[in-house]
């Protein structure tokens, strides 16, 4: 008798894309993601109990205290050529496109309306990019990919907790 294998989708993909393409895979991971995540997506899948996945353990791992992985501003000065003001227009802009974002997906999600929180989430994740911000763009992406995950409120408010505190704590260092 065939043994189940289970099809895990690493995904670039954006929201508008057919609804149905989630429904042929046991899990949806959007990039860019952390080999830790897969790993874990991986090992409940392959759990005998067949139990779904919970995004709290998935995420789990993530260590508030650890300031290093926050971010790295080597592509910003890259990309600033020695320009100071810009490099500082863009950390400004970083700041303000966060806090505004995060504020408006606060009232969206109090709306229920998850489809205006992935619009917002992929807007700020090109920010989240020029300073190397990966997990904050992690959490980003999962909130944008919200459909083919198929989150309930309950996961997007605890998405949204996990993005404002890693936003906190980014923005704490850059200030």
């Amino acid at each position: 008798q065939p043994v189940p294998v289970p099809i895990v989708a690493l995904s670039a993909g954006t929201l508008d894309e057919d609804k149905n393409t989630a429904f042929i895979f046991d899990a949806v991971l959007p990039k860019p993601f952390k080999n830790d995540h897969l790993l874990a997506v991986i090992s409940k899948l392959l759990d005998k109990s067949n139990a779904p996945i919970d995004l709290n353990e998935v995420l789990a791992e993530d260590d508030e205290d650890d300031n290093e992985k926050h971010y790295n501003l080597a592509n910003l000065r890259i990309m600033a050529q020695g320009n100071q003001e810009f490099f500082d227009e863009m950390l400004e802009l970083f700041i303000r496109t966060s806090k505004e974002g995060i504020s408006q997906m606060e009232a969206y999600l109090e709306e229920k309306d998850f489809y205006s929180m992935s619009q917002i989430a992929h807007r700020i994740c090109s920010p989240c990019k020029h300073l190397t911000a990966n997990k904050m763009d992690a959490q980003l992406k999962l909130i944008e990919n919200y459909k083919k995950n198929a989150f309930t409120y309950e996961d997007m408010k605890f998405l949204l907790e996990k993005l404002k505190n890693h936003c906190k704590q980014l923005i704490a260092k850059l200030e």
